[in-house]
């Protein structure tokens, strides 16, 4: 909950940071959840569906790419651990790289993705909508 929350605050911080538009805002937030859940807030709340799909493509890449390595450099071996943590990240591409090795880490990569698309689906929409007030 807490990567996911922090993704979707850093992603809009960003975006004022830089001076971007609230509609590039909105669709930084839902970046945490994999593409099509992603893509599908941004459109419900005023994003741009293109530009979220990409931003969580890219996302995905990066933890790919950097998740087993850093968990490896920390001492976390356990594929629960290793799984959860590409679940949450919304990528399916890590996910796949977890579970080409380890059964039990592909099932927590299954129930990270469920569940942090189920979290972004219920607190980007009631976010844009405080935003809004």
């Amino acid at each position: 909950m807490a990567g996911s929350v922090a993704s979707m605050v850093s992603g809009i911080g960003l975006v004022w940071l830089f001076g971007g538009s609230r509609m590039v805002a909105l669709s930084m937030a839902p970046k945490a959840a994999t593409t099509p859940i992603a893509a599908a807030v941004s459109s419900q709340i005023g994003g741009i569906p293109a530009l979220t799909a990409a931003l969580a493509i890219v996302g995905g890449i990066v933890a790919a790419v950097v998740a087993r390595k850093m968990l490896t450099r920390l001492n976390i071996d356990d594929w629960r651990a290793h799984g959860l943590a590409a679940g949450v990240a919304g990528s399916g591409i890590a996910a796949a790289q977890v579970a080409a090795r380890n059964e039990l880490g592909a099932a927590f990569a299954a129930l990270g993705i469920g569940l942090n698309g189920v979290l972004v689906g219920l607190v980007v929409p009631l976010v844009a909508q405080l935003w809004k007030s």
